[in-house]
């Protein structure tokens, strides 16, 4: 107990909590939200001298009791974050006053967090007995480190002073334990470590994944982790669903044949629930949890959940031969939970660093056992063909992919100044324009070889251009497609450009990935893809010369700048209408009346396929192509009607030419990379740093459709 002892309670009536202000007992029982910012007044209890976090605040913690339940031990900690030099300081028995503090549930239970925003008043308990006469704690109201901090209210200081003479300072602690747990506070390491790292009798923080359900063992309740790293003292994992009676009798307790295992919750079984989705080999480890952490495990943690466990305690399981880990009770502070929930999908700037290398190992392991299943699964179909002239045969049937066809549409004659676009505009206007028909062309290096200079074919190359062109053609055919959706997964924060197996076919390429509807614990968002067919427009261009053109892809970030619609949504939602006419809008400002032309050509196709019509030749070159023009359907389909006349003015944009690596079919030529699949780069072009210029109506657009959507329920 303290050794300044305030004065004794009188037989004055208990008043009441200022406004705004809470309970403990209320933060604690779950009646007020998380979240919310809350007003609390208590006794200093504990405290956990200020230390250094990874950014420039520093951290301090105490924890605070009230008369609503100090004999029940409901405490309630409090998380300061702020400058060093305007830390609190605070003394066994001191009341402290917190306003604007944040709610939060961490670790299975409630505490509090003041930021740079919440007000913090300690009161003196030591100078408590010279405010009898006021009946006010002003006067032990300690100096504020921070300027511009108002004094509390009348009520509260009155407040303050009542606490001090009814709470019960007897259930404090020793004036020394408390200084020494004080400064025992300070002597904190990073005990991280990975489990290839981890040593028998030491306590160690790991960062792992549940690769398998958790379940009981006796009083105690057991997981296995993984953060996909090895070591030659776990258990060698043989098969992914084995469960054997010898692996059994490890969890069984004596049940070596799970005689009882209908008894027992969470006992492994052939169900789902047993199912592991782990590494094999030596790299997951078994932790045995007791009570508290164990409720909370029950309670929040399922296979595939990533957390962070602390001061696991890491020694020779009852087999001695494989290292096990023991999280076990905290004798000094029996309520705290060292098991937390990890969140994978986070921003990359809040996520867990450590968390972020796991997700890397877990990537490249999935990567190195897909190719381990393929190399498998072709071995089995070699020894399974019969007759190799057979399948030779078989390749040989299979046709390439069909060539884009020469585009029929001429340009008429180049007139001697061409009237550009007004309203699109593009970045580096200082550079110089170069033809399109140039940037088709291909490059050949030069270099020796067996001392004869040869030159190669280069697939791509890395440019930048600006060029004049206009747009001809677009794809999805239907600009409600030009929103496609995706799904956010666990990998979402790792960059794009690190290995992936997934990574030889980029989204970039000529197919687009499956998309397939979001599981557990993942997300759907929508980004912006398209792409562009443009037509170069020059007036050197030679009469009967056909104008060079070429597909260009236009990205999520790169049609944000163009269209000047940041967010993507779904477009055929009736809902996003409003979005749909202003994407629109904005489209036939680049390309005129290209949506026009394109809709009344598909309707002629439509008309034409009810119509029975001679079916062209096998071998014809006039095969209709989905992303061709209308004189394909003019020759394929013998119908006299001349085709529509684009009216659209060329623009000055930027393009970025670079390669991807795309898969061939069977019998194609090619590279073969390590799974055996033939590949190939492909030479693909972007437009970037292109925007239409937006009129001040359709901003006034937007900002009406802003509002009518925030009116929505």
């Amino acid at each position: 107990m303290p050794e300044h002892q305030p004065p004794k309670a009188t037989s004055q009536r208990r008043p009441a909590l200022p406004p705004e202000f809470k309970s403990i007992s209320e933060l604690r029982n779950g009646s007020t939200r998380a979240g919310l910012m809350v007003s609390v007044i208590g006794v200093v209890k504990d405290y956990r001298m200020p230390t250094q976090t990874r950014g420039t605040d520093w951290k301090c913690c105490f924890s605070l009791y009230d008369a609503s339940g100090e004999y029940e031990g409901d405490l309630i900690d409090v998380n300061v974050f702020r400058k060093e030099k305007e830390m609190p300081e605070v003394q066994l028995g001191d009341i402290v006053v917190a306003t604007m503090a944040k709610l939060q549930n961490y670790n299975g239970g409630s505490s509090l967090v003041c930021t740079s925003l919440a007000n913090i008043h300690v009161y003196d308990i030591r100078k408590m007995a010279s405010c009898k006469t006021k009946q006010s704690a002003l006067g032990a109201l300690k100096p504020s480190k921070r300027n511009g901090t108002c004094e509390p209210a009348a009520a509260v200081n009155h407040f303050v002073y009542w606490l001090s003479t009814t709470v019960d300072m007897h259930l404090l602690p020793d004036p020394d334990t408390f200084a020494t747990q004080a400064q025992q506070s300070l002597n904190v390491r990073d005990k991280f470590s990975l489990l290839q790292d981890v040593e028998s009798g030491k306590f160690s923080d790991l960062v792992v994944q549940v690769v398998k359900q958790p379940f009981y063992v006796g009083s105690c309740i057991c997981l296995h982790v993984s953060d996909y790293t090895e070591n030659d003292r776990f258990h060698n994992k043989l098969e992914k669903d084995a469960f054997t009676r010898s692996t059994a009798a490890q969890y069984t307790d004596g049940d070596a044949y799970n005689y009882t295992k209908k008894f027992r919750k969470g006992s492994p079984s052939s169900t789902g629930s047993d199912h592991w989705i782990g590494p094999l080999g030596k790299k997951s480890m078994q932790v045995t949890c007791w009570p508290p952490h164990m409720d909370f495990v029950l309670q929040n943690v399922n296979a595939g959940a990533w957390v962070k466990l602390r001061n696991v305690q890491i020694r020779e399981g009852h087999n001695h031969l494989h290292l096990e880990g023991f999280l076990r009770e905290d004798r000094q502070y029996p309520d705290r939970i060292y098991v937390t929930l990890l969140d994978p999908q986070v921003d990359r700037e809040r996520m867990e660093p450590y968390l972020l290398e796991a997700l890397r190992r877990k990537r490249e392991y999935e990567g190195q056992e897909k190719r381990r299943l393929q190399g498998i699964k072709k071995k089995r179909k070699l020894s399974d063909a019969t007759s190799a002239n057979d399948n030779s045969k078989s390749r040989r049937q299979k046709k390439r992919e069909n060539k884009q066809r020469a585009y029929e549409e001429r340009l008429a004659k180049a007139e001697a100044t061409i009237c550009l676009n007004a309203q699109v505009k593009c970045e580096n206007p200082s550079e110089k324009i170069v033809p399109l028909s140039s940037i088709l062309e291909p490059v050949y290096y030069s270099t020796t070889i067996n001392d004869e200079t040869t030159k190669l074919k280069l697939p791509f190359t890395n440019a930048k251009y600006r060029t004049q062109v206009r747009v001809i053609d677009y794809h999805p055919p239907d600009i409600k497609d030009f929103a496609a959706s995706r799904v956010l997964t666990e990998y979402a924060n790792l960059t794009d450009n690190e290995d992936d197996d997934s990574s030889c076919c980029s989204s970039s390429g000529s197919e687009a990935p499956p998309q397939r509807r979001p599981g557990n614990g993942e997300r759907e968002t929508w980004e912006w893809r398209f792409a562009l067919r443009l037509e170069e427009v020059s007036a050197s261009l030679a009469n009967g010369r056909k104008p060079a053109a070429t597909w260009v892809l236009v990205e999520h970030h790169d049609a944000q700048c163009l269209i000047g619609l940041d967010s993507a949504v779904n477009l055929r939602d009736c809902a996003n209408d409003s979005v749909l006419t202003i994407l629109r809008e904005r489209l036939f400002k680049l390309w005129g009346n290209l949506e026009e032309c394109k809709n009344r050509r598909e309707e002629r196709k439509k008309g034409h396929a009810e119509k029975p019509l001679d079916a062209p030749p096998a071998s014809s070159d006039v095969e209709e192509d989905p992303l061709e023009g209308d004189k394909a359907i003019v020759k394929s389909t013998n119908v006299g009607f001349e085709t529509d006349k684009l009216s659209n003015l060329p623009f000055i944009c930027c393009l970025r030419q670079y390669g991807v690596k795309v898969r061939h079919e069977d019998g194609d030529e090619g590279d073969e990379d390590s799974t055996g699949t033939a590949t190939s780069w492909q030479r693909v072009f972007g437009l970037f740093g292109t925007m239409i210029v937006c009129d001040k109506d359709d901003d006034d657009d937007d900002d009406a459709d802003d509002d009518a959507d925030k009116s929505q329920p």
